[in-house]
């Protein structure tokens, strides 16, 4: 194996024996040339070692060459990801002039393999010809270098690839530019080939991670470049010292200009931010200028470069600068100038609540230590030192400025609680967003690099700084990589926001992501990976003493246990209450009482502004933590906790930022209040309890600090890992394994110092199964779950693992059983398999359940089974198991038959009858019991358990033999009206219908309630048997229309539910989206949309807004249905007025769900939605029966309520067979008036053609032409829309010939909106009570009368009915009265038909007035005004008028001006006092017809016999005594029916012994039974009760006659209505002499 040459041998000779390929051309270099350097991190890194510009400059000393690096780590010839808005690279390359463009790629491409390697030279042909086209330098094409990628070095470490994998890539890459430059005309320089002969001879690496440079690495190669590009002897480029003092030249200007192209905190810059403007002035203006600075500065620094190339002396001066731009502050403060006052650091605790028996010291502040401003992260090394990072130039440097970011150092040596002094450890860093140790040193965060920084001599001061990691986007400085800590796995844990664009290469890929959240950088393999989505802009990440990890978002606020990781999330684990969070910790310290300690902490900087501290829990397998009393808090404005540690003596430090202004986009990036001259550290303590001694591991042996291991404090643990993280591996776990040795895993103390040890092991990248093994006999489940994540981070280091995952699958502790699911993903096989249905089979939570779905899914566990049952491998019982829970229908149905193949198949929703006949009758003679009896008990406890398959359980419940379901009749009923599920009451209704043949007493318990009603008619549907549905046509007739007097009315649907959702669109946005704070504000754009989305045309801004969507979601199958929306920033969803998810905070796109019961039908639903700026999203989903999660489609939105009770009775009824003639004429008086029309006209299309009644034909077809004309044209290609159609045609086509030709041109434009308006035969009332049309609008009217009476139909102005009326009365017997149809001659009438007779149509046309109003429409035939009218409402927007009546008229009055129209109308509730006066007398001519069609219409018929209708159940109202009959007793009977009861009609009360309450009126009693009738409208059969089961029993004040029967009628109905009960039904008495109608 080889090592490394012999130091003996000089690099610079090896470039003698570097074989290069002779070239034929040298470059030439223009004078005043312009270089730019493009491509990936070879290009990247080259501006920060500087040796290749140096050489070159130092051959061109009289030449003036000005470099420009434009590079970028992962750029490729045709992917160059940036953040918002930073340019193009032909942009760039035009701003800096470039005559020269080196260019180098093929690193990143070689990565993806040779299969594209073909498509790598097309893109790098596309590349040379578009730069060819261009003129960068404003004159010419630029000169064009291609070089290749340099070689993978192999560094013999075995944490990283020997470059075996890679380097056939590359070689072919290389081969491959060489060819596209030969072809395009370009100089190509071919780096890999002598690359490798530099590592072969190298005495040592020249590389970091085998793929990136070392500085002398370098070096070597800018040598080789130098050579084949000029054709020199780079040695003989100058002496040594006179190269390096050009490179220091070189790397001073090279860090302006890095500053200024790659400038931290881009988004304010030229993002999204930067337009954000105050008095006029914006973030842009401001640092534009700034970039100017840095431009010019660059150029200054040119001229150093130059100087030092030629052998000169030269002092930059910058006095050529642009002033600085100058920056009003937004937020004034108090103090002269505008400043804000501070107070001392000591002052300022004067200001704090703190936790009781706490104390608050100040430890360090501005006031001793000046270097102490801004500070953001704070980290404790191996011996209890704490570090700061802190950050006075924040967002970023301010080229004017000095370098003043540093990492300070704060030594208490004496631990008086005070920091002895100040020590810099590293300063003339740029914008440090998080620091932590490991391997001996620091890992430092100044974006966009992660820098490794160690003190090598022990002064506490960085003197070794390596680049580590390149590509960390920087487009958001405070929200870029932040939170540093090391996991137990070794890894790197960082935070970071949006708008950054990461784009890092690694030895193995080129990593590149966008994604908000957290981040994992494996130092040992230089490997990236995403492990935890939150945002979106995530602050604070810890691990507690198991190595379960908790992540924050800074922004929102909100928390998350990472559950799961690899991408995967989010899930909060406490309610949050306060935000921005700045940084979380966990409390650990045996400083504090056992109640603070295993808490979590929160630093909170605005609104509460310190310190919360919330408890823990374990919960299953689920964590969770609840807020308690705080730490601290302050009313000092300008305290901001911005970090959180647990220090070397146990104390609690927390760092305060200290600054007036926060809002990173409230104020100008450079307001002068951003303060940059203060920062304290808080030091709090418990009183009365000895503090924490901290060991001196820095440098200590490895067994000493072992020890360390035992101590209860996790930090202290944790940082003895950090110290061993830089020791020498193979020594180091020699003695870790062998101090492990004699620990006990039973007790807790060393169990965790075991649990330390294994982690030790996994960060030095060694497996070792023994010592996880012993771990696992722990007896907290905690370290045994621990040990199994450890066995998953191990896949493929270790062999025998599979008894140990099965031991773990089956453990009591779920936190255990969901470490094996996730490890199971790691490890693969049928051994993971089997463990995770291990944990499957046993009890799971909710937390668990996501785990098993995840592992389920990515381990693909179906293939896995099929695959050893084809390769004969047996499974285990649990794999059987999960087998029967997941196998489809017909693979269970050839399995052994088996009680658990039978309890399989009927729990799959989507078995058929068949099927599940198969598997009830089978399971039922393996238990020997009757199939209803097993249904029944299946039934019932699926649902009390809500599981699955209640769909086919009840299905095959509606297929037993009444018989066998009469012994079940308690349960089936308790089932009916107690079920939980939607789907088990209505096949249990169904199965007590089907029992007694009549369905009775299942719709007497339906009427109790509109919820019971709507199962009930659900139902009737699924019921088998056509006789006894057949049976319920009575019961479900009247439904259609009215609801028994006991319910409270159903709105009825006028129209089609329009399709889409309602969307209100307000800004500004307000930071809680609480659906009744949006009510409070107008909205600024309102419409249909026709999704729940951010792309929706009411949306008129990018930022700063809100939306509320309100509609109705339609439901077709009952059942569980889960939602989900996703929000960027903070979103809620309310179904049915009750909020179901909380997803609203300022946050990045953050997913929450909630699960609902909900019916089949129509459900109300309402999302709200805001974005505060920046990135946003908005998506909303759903899953449930039948449905896999997905988008909520959008035929299930609408802008209206859609069905009601009466739409249930609609599709019963059409499912009822026969009685067509009447279901028809029901159905078509429903359409007329304007009521459930898509429902009747889906059941009007289930009945047979040939039993239409031919005289409803026209008038159907009118109606349904009106229908369709009232839709919008883009609603009308709905599914219900074209049903309509379908069904206008398939009437047309029984009309005669004209007639069809005119509803089928009709049907042809639908432009012209078409009114139906029609008669009730028998009613003397129009088919509609109110019309809408729009002001100025043209409609035609198709006026039908299918009474036997004639009529017309005419309109006036408002106010003018009774006038029009009473004219028409007193001219009825003029000469000319039949000529004019008997419409009087006034200009007061608008419109007029002719007087119709039965059965005869016209159309009218009327163009509609422009002033809106409500105008009166009337039947002038002399005596038919006074009941036959309506309102038009003419109004300025039809369509919100339809959307919503009450609330467009409550914004838009329209006054009444007819007293008729105002006074009386049906559907309100009567009292006796408003109709007394009518009756007393009754006046005569009251119409016969009309009263005894409300004898039906108002139920009377159903209890009361009147000459030759009704039944005898209530009085004869023939035979009512004289002194008691008359118009106000009959009146005062039917308003209040429980007034006065006669005894023989009296009700009683039954209580039994069972608890039931039956109340009801007796209609016979023997000496075992009462016979009682409990709702003669519901059921007329009797119900008996036994007396033996009668516990207490008391007489009723409430009659059985309903209240209410009058409410569907109007005034000059209900004075017909009494007519008809006095005249005791005689047509021929004297009340009906004088009809006005008959003429």
């Amino acid at each position: 194996m080889r090592r490394f040459a012999s130091p003996m041998i000089s690099l610079f000779l090896l470039i003698f024996f570097v074989t290069v390929e002779a070239k034929s051309q040298t470059l030439t270099l223009p004078e005043n040339g312009r270089i730019a350097v493009i491509g990936n991190n070879l290009a990247d890194r080259m501006q920060h070692q500087g040796w290749l510009e140096s050489y070159i400059q130092a051959f061109h000393p009289k030449h003036k060459l000005s470099f420009r690096h434009l590079g970028f780590t992962g750029d490729e010839v045709n992917t160059r990801p940036r953040s918002n808005n930073f340019g193009s690279a032909d942009q760039w390359l035009t701003k800096v002039r470039a005559d020269v463009v080196f260019c180098f790629f093929g690193f990143n491409e070689a990565l993806r393999g040779p299969e594209h390697v073909g498509t790598f030279k097309q893109n790098l042909a596309t590349m040379i010809e578009g730069m060819k086209q261009q003129r960068y330098n404003g004159e010419s094409t630029p000169t064009i270098v291609i070089f290749s990628p340099i070689a993978h070095e192999d560094l013999q470490n075995p944490n990283l690839p020997d470059g075996s994998k890679n380097n056939p890539n590359l070689k072919a890459i290389t081969s491959a530019m060489s060819e596209v430059c030969d072809q395009q005309h370009v100089q190509f320089v071919d780096i890999y080939t002598p690359s490798l002969s530099l590592y072969e001879a190298s005495s040592k690496p020249l590389t970091l991670n085998g793929v990136h440079l070392l500085d002398h690495g370098a070096d070597a190669i800018a040598q080789v470049i130098v050579e084949q590009l000029f054709g020199v002897d780079a040695s003989r480029a100058g002496k040594r010292q006179e190269i390096e003092r050009i490179r220091e030249a070189v790397l001073e200007r090279n860090y302006y200009w890095f500053s200024r192209y790659r400038v931290v905190d881009g988004y304010n810059v030229y993002g999204g931010r930067s337009t954000l403007n105050w008095f006029g002035q914006s973030n842009a203006d401001v640092m534009k200028r700034e970039m100017e600075i840095f431009d010019v500065m660059t150029a200054n620094r040119d001229e150093l470069v130059w100087a030092y190339a030629n052998g000169n002396d030269f002092q930059v001066k910058d006095d050529n600068l642009p002033d600085e731009l100058e920056v009003r502050t937004n937020k004034p403060g108090s103090l002269d100038g505008g400043s804000h006052p501070y107070l001392k650091g000591a002052d300022a605790i004067n200001k704090m609540t703190i936790a009781k028996g706490m104390q608050v010291n100040l430890f360090a502040s501005e006031e001793r230590f000046p270097e102490l401003v801004n500070p953001v992260q704070m980290c404790v090394d191996p011996n209890g030192v704490l570090y700061a990072s802190v950050w006075p130039s924040y967002p970023h440097w301010n080229p004017t400025q000095p370098r003043t970011d540093r990492i300070l150092a704060f030594p208490d040596k004496d631990l008086d609680g005070l920091a002895d002094e100040c020590i810099v450890f590293a300063d003339k860093l740029n914008s440090i967003t998080g620091i932590e140790f490991w391997g001996g040193g620091m890992l430092v965060a100044a974006p966009p690099e992660i820098w490794f920084l160690k003190d090598t001599d022990g002064d506490m001061v960085a003197d070794k700084k390596v680049r580590m990691l390149q590509g960390v986007s920087s487009a958001d400085t405070h929200h870029s990589a932040n939170a540093f800590v090391i996991g137990p796995d070794g890894g790197l844990y960082w935070s970071r926001g949006i708008f950054n664009v990461a784009n890092m290469e690694t030895p193995t890929q080129t990593y590149r992501s966008t994604a908000s959240g957290v981040y994992r950088f494996d130092p040992r393999t230089f490997e990236m990976e995403f492990v935890f989505p939150i945002g979106p802009n995530p602050h604070g990440d810890v691990f507690d003493q198991w190595g379960f990890q908790f992540a924050n978002d800074g922004t929102g606020g909100t928390g998350s246990y990472v559950n799961i990781g690899k991408g995967n999330g989010n899930k909060q684990w406490f309610k949050k209450r306060v935000r921005p969070v700045a940084a979380t910790g966990i409390l650990s310290s045996s400083h504090f009482p056992e109640a603070n300690n295993g808490n979590f902490l929160i630093c909170n900087v605005i609104g509460f502004q310190g310190v919360l501290q919330h408890e823990v829990s374990y919960n299953g397998a689920d964590i969770t933590a609840e807020e308690i009393e705080p730490i601290l808090y302050s009313s000092d404005p300008t305290f901001r906790p911005s970090d959180i540690e647990i220090g070397g003596d146990g104390a609690i430090y927390v760092s305060d930022w200290s600054n007036a202004l926060i809002g990173h986009m409230q104020h100008n990036m450079r307001d002068p209040n951003r303060d940059a001259q203060h920062g304290r550290i808080y030091r709090v303590t418990y009183q009365g309890r000895p503090l924490v001694k901290h060991p001196q591991m820095i440098g200590a042996p490895v067994a000493d600090i072992l020890k360390s291991f035992l101590l209860p404090d996790n930090g202290i643990r944790y940082r003895a890992r950090l110290e061993l993280s830089g020791r020498e591996t193979k020594a180091t776990l020699k003695t870790v394994s062998q101090w492990s040795q004699s620990l006990d895993p039973t007790d807790a103390v060393q169990a965790q110092a075991l649990l330390e040890c294994l982690w030790v092991f996994e960060e030095q990248r060694v497996a070792n199964l023994e010592l996880l093994k012993r771990v696992f006999e722990a007896e907290d489940g905690r370290h045994r779950a621990a040990a199994i994540r450890t066995l998953g981070h191990w896949s493929g280091k270790v062999e025998g693992w599979e008894d140990l995952l099965r031991t773990a699958a089956q453990d009591e502790s779920a936190l255990v059983r969901a470490e094996v699911a996730k490890a199971a993903v790691e490890l693969q096989g049928l051994a993971a398999a089997e463990a995770v249905f291990e944990v499957a089979v046993r009890p799971t939570d909710a937390e668990l359940t996501t785990v098993i779905n995840y592992a389920t899914k990515s381990l693909n566990v179906d293939a896995i089974v099929n695959d050893a049952i084809a390769n004969n491998q047996p499974l285990s019982k649990a794999a059987q198991l999960y087998v029967l829970r997941n196998a489809s229908i017909a693979d269970l149905m050839k399995l052994d038959p088996t009680e658990a193949v039978y309890l399989a198949i009927l729990s799959r929703e989507n078995a058929n009858a068949e099927q599940l006949s198969v598997a009830i009758s089978g399971l039922s003679k393996l238990q020997k019991t009757d199939p209803a009896a097993l249904i029944v008990e299946l039934l019932a406890a699926r649902d009390a358990e809500s599981q699955i398959g209640i769909a086919g359980l009840g299905t095959l419940l509606t297929l037993q033999p009444a018989t066998q379901l009469a012994p079940h009749a308690e349960t089936i009923e308790a089932l009916a009206v107690n079920g939980k599920a939607n789907e088990t009451r209505k096949f249990a209704f169904a199965a007590w219908i089907a029992s007694d043949g009549r369905g009775d007493d299942a719709y007497l318990a339906a009427t109790r309630s509109k919820e019971q009603l709507r199962d009930f008619l659900s139902a009737i549907p699924a019921i088998q048997n056509e006789d006894i549905r057949s049976n319920l046509y009575s019961k479900v007739l009247p439904l259609v229309s009215s609801l028994p007097t006991q319910l409270e009315a159903e709105s009825g649907s006028a129209s089609l539910a329009q399709p889409g959702i309602h969307v209100d669109f307000y800004q500004p946005a307000i930071g809680n989206v609480d659906i009744n704070n949006l009510l409070k504000l107008t909205a600024k754009e309102s419409g249909i949309a026709d999704h729940v989305g951010m792309d929706v045309p009411q949306r008129k801004a990018s930022d700063n807004f809100a939306l509320k969507f309100s509609g109705f979601i339609q439901i077709e199958r009952p059942g569980k249905y889960t939602f989900f929306i996703t929000s960027d920033d903070g979103s809620r969803v309310y179904v049915n007025d009750t909020l179901l998810i909380n997803n609203d905070r300022l946050q990045g796109p953050t997913e929450q769900a909630g699960e609902i019961d909900l019916a089949a039908g129509s459900h109300k639903l309402d999302v709200t939605y805001f974005d505060n700026g920046g990135g946003d999203a908005l998506r909303f989903q759903w899953a449930g029966p039948g449905v896999q999660k997905q988008d909520v489609p959008k035929n299930r939105l609408t802008v209206s309520s859609g069905e009601t009770i009466h739409d249930f009775a609609i599709h019963s009824l059409a499912a009822i067979p026969g009685h067509e003639v009447e279901k028809f004429d029901a159905l078509i008086a429903l359409l007329k008036a304007g009521r459930q029309r898509t429902s009747s006209i889906h059941a009007l299309s289930r009945i047979p053609a040939d039993k239409w009644p031919a005289p409803q034909l026209q008038p159907l077809a009118d109606n349904l032409v009106a229908y369709l004309t009232e839709l919008p044209a883009a609603y009308r290609t709905s599914d219900a829309a074209l049903e309509a159609i379908n069904l206008t045609k398939t009437v047309a086509a029984k009309l005669p010939e004209t007639e069809r030709k005119a509803v089928e041109n009709r049907l042809e434009n639908l432009d012209v909106r078409v009114i139906a308006i029609g008669t009730v035969p028998h009613r003397m009332i129009y088919d509609k009570e109110q019309i809408a049309i729009e002001v100025g609008r043209t409609v035609e009217f198709r006026f039908s009368n299918t009474d036997s009476m004639p009529h017309n139909f005419v309109i006036t102005v408002p106010g003018a009915m009774q006038e029009i009326g009473e004219l028409a009365e007193s001219t009825g017997r003029d000469p000319d009265a039949i000529e004019r149809h008997y419409v009087p001659q006034s200009d007061k009438v608008l419109l007029s038909s002719k007087l119709l007779q039965s059965n005869q149509v016209e159309a009218l046309i009327f163009d509609a007035p422009t002033e809106p109003g409500i105008y009166p429409y009337v039947c002038t035939y002399p005596g038919h005004w006074r009941r036959m009218y309506g309102a038009l409402y003419v109004v300025a927007d039809v369509e919100k008028y339809n959307l919503d009546p009450e609330t467009y008229l409550a914004d838009n009055q329209l006054e009444f001006k007819d007293e008729l129209l105002k006074l009386s109308s049906r559907g309100r509730e009567w009292n006796l006092e408003e109709l007394l006066a009518d009756v007393n007398p009754l006046p005569m001519g009251r119409n016969y017809e009309v009263g005894r069609e409300l004898f039906k219409v108002a139920s009377c018929a159903s209890c009361h016999k009147l000459g030759d209708q009704g039944r005898e159940f209530g009085p004869d109202l023939a035979k009512l005594d004289a002194k008691v009959f008359n118009t106000l007793h009959v009146l005062e009977s039917i308003v209040e029916p429980s007034k006065k009861i006669t005894e023989k009609y009296q009700s009683y009360s039954y209580l039994l012994v069972s608890g039931k309450q039956i109340t009801g009126m007796v209609i016979k009693e023997t000496p075992d039974e009462i016979h009682v009738v409990v709702d003669p409208l519901a059921k007329d059969k009797a119900t008996v009760i036994a007396k033996d089961d009668i516990d207490a029993q008391k007489k009723a004040d409430v009659s059985l006659m309903p209240k209410g029967l009058l409410n569907k009628l109007s005034r000059e109905e209900i004075l017909d209505l009494i007519a008809y009960v006095m005249a005791k039904g005689d047509k021929n008495h004297e009340m009906y002499m004088h009809e006005h109608h008959d003429h």
